[in-house]
């Protein structure tokens, strides 16, 4: 089904796809074809990656140009060490800085790349508080690790989804 509607995708007019993974799919799964996808403009980051660059991407369609920092949904491990014996209020602190330290640096990168001065966009699968959401979202009950703040986000970004 996920090939089926990648293929179909692919008939319409969109030029370029990006797929991020979240809290319930398999990093391994979706990033095992990501070569081959790549070859037709479809970019995959299942998990955090090793570095910053391989999540920030310039597409341009029409002759505009869009920096996108797409960030996966970041595990604990991915994105800090654990330490034996820390709280969960150590925890929680710990991992809510290594989260908005990986959108920092998704931001720096994209500042790097962006010559054209043009719009930069974060996609990321988390839940942040302090957004705006439209008349149609409903009610989302989540746990309490990593919550951060719409304010959290630099401020290079011109929109976070």
């Amino acid at each position: 089904m996920y090939y089926s509607f990648l293929v179909k995708l692919k008939a319409t007019t969109c030029k370029s796809v990006i797929i991020t993974g979240g809290n319930h799919d398999s990093a391994g799964t979706l990033n095992a074809p990501k070569h081959i996808l790549d070859a037709l403009s479809i970019k995959v980051i299942g998990k955090a990656t090793e570095n910053i660059e391989d999540e920030v991407f310039e597409i341009e369609v029409n002759d505009e140009k869009v920096i996108i920092g797409a960030v996966p949904y970041l595990r604990d491990g991915d994105i800090r060490r654990a330490v034996a014996s820390e709280s969960f209020e150590e925890l929680t602190d710990k991992y809510k800085t290594a989260l908005i330290n990986h959108y920092k640096s998704s931001a720096e990168q994209c500042k790097l790349i962006n010559s054209t001065n043009a719009p930069v966009i974060a996609i990321g699968h988390l839940f942040a508080t302090g957004g705006s959401i439209s008349d149609s979202e409903q009610n989302i009950y989540e746990g309490t690790l990593g919550h951060i703040g719409a304010e959290d986000f630099p401020t290079y970004f011109d929109y976070v989804t």
